[in-house]
């Protein structure tokens, strides 16, 4: 058990891109006292601190991949509740990076059931833990507690004037989510009400909670993870270099292993070993959505743009993508057995698929 207080930084981590995906052994480094309580400067205000994609407006500037060509800016089209709409790079706020390869072929995940949320509008963060999915909306402040299997709503719990990112469930049952706009992580009882709220600077992205309830959140813009105690106490902090470069959205953890899914890799932290590796994506800008993993260890993560996800061993070798049948975009997962949970980000719901 590591001391309040500790600040954990990294040398270079190990990187794995294509083709090699080798791991050597890192050495491990000791956790270091933190020096000072000082926070560094407020990071400059970002638009993508509040904006992913903005769902329901269709202009948008579209980066075509082909695995098996150079890639081809153009103009494209977006379907959404069976309409098309025109792509327009004129008037664009964001590139989403649309993977021509998956297409709208199913290749491993079959759907099952799917939960329509537009009144949610704008959903980005999802989660898993003791049978109960949970769903952020960053429109509203709304967080919908859903049974997976028959994918009906449980509870609606409200946080008033929040712009919730992500959110995790705590081994108690409570909710933690953090409200990206006022760099927030709050703390919900099931029946809606706000026990604990704490300002955590840099806290704009994801939240994962550990199964020994410290609480994990990330910043893309200080490039590391704050840990907070089951009761919103900062207790220290962990820097991997070089992450703050790579726009790092999304964090997992599993059994004091930090997963980490950024635009242009994936950080892989044992806590426990205090090593680390990096996964580089196969193009850049393919990751920075969600992760997750299974027991056996292996790695999940969304590809950007798509409906389909990247599958790795828990050393970082890649072994296949899944893709679903529609050609939807994907922005946050969760795996339970054979189940996958995914946020459909443009048609706002939740949808479950089978691996197959």
């Amino acid at each position: 058990m590591h001391k309040a207080g500790f600040e954990w930084n990294f040398g270079t981590p190990q990187t794995i891109s294509p083709p090699l995906r080798t791991i050597a052994t890192i050495p491990p480094r000791p956790f270091k006292p933190l020096i000072s309580d000082t926070e560094p400067s407020e990071p400059m205000d970002s638009e993508d601190t509040e904006v992913l994609i903005t769902p329901k407006s269709y202009d948008y500037e579209t980066t075509w991949k082909s695995e098996a060509e150079e890639e081809d800016r153009g103009i494209g089209f977006i379907a959404l509740d069976g309409r098309s709409s025109i792509v327009n790079p004129s008037s664009s706020r964001v590139t989403l990076h649309v993977n021509q390869a998956s297409g709208t072929v199913a290749k491993g995940l079959r759907k099952v059931k799917e939960l329509d949320l537009r009144r949610y509008g704008k959903m980005v963060g999802l989660s898993l833990r003791n049978h109960v999915l949970a769903v952020a909306s960053y429109s509203y402040g709304t967080v919908g507690l859903i049974e997976p299997d028959s994918m009906h709503m449980l509870a609606e719990l409200v946080c008033e004037g929040c712009n919730l990112f992500d959110l995790d469930i705590m081994p108690s049952g409570d909710v933690v989510a953090v409200d990206s706009k006022r760099e927030k992580v709050i703390k919900l009882r099931t029946n809606g009400q706000r026990i604990a709220e704490r300002h955590v600077h840099g806290a704009n992205k994801g939240i994962s909670v550990c199964g020994n309830g410290r609480i994990y959140t990330l910043s893309d813009v200080t490039g590391s993870v704050r840990i907070l105690d089951q009761y919103l106490n900062h207790v220290g902090k962990i820097t991997v270099p070089s992450m703050d470069k790579h726009q790092c959205k999304y964090v997992h953890c599993r059994q004091d292993i930090i997963y980490i899914s950024c635009n242009s890799a994936i950080f892989v932290v044992d806590i426990k070993a205090e090593r680390a590796f990096t996964i580089n994506a196969p193009t850049s800008g393919a990751y920075g959505t969600g992760i997750s993993n299974d027991d056996t260890g292996r790695i999940y993560v969304a590809r950007r743009g798509t409906g389909s996800m990247d599958v790795y061993h828990n050393d970082g070798r890649y072994e296949k993508t899944l893709s679903a049948s529609q050609q939807i975009l994907w922005s946050d997962i969760a795996i339970e057995d054979e189940n996958v949970y995914a946020i459909d980000y443009i048609g706002s719901k939740v949808v479950h698929y089978i691996r197959e």
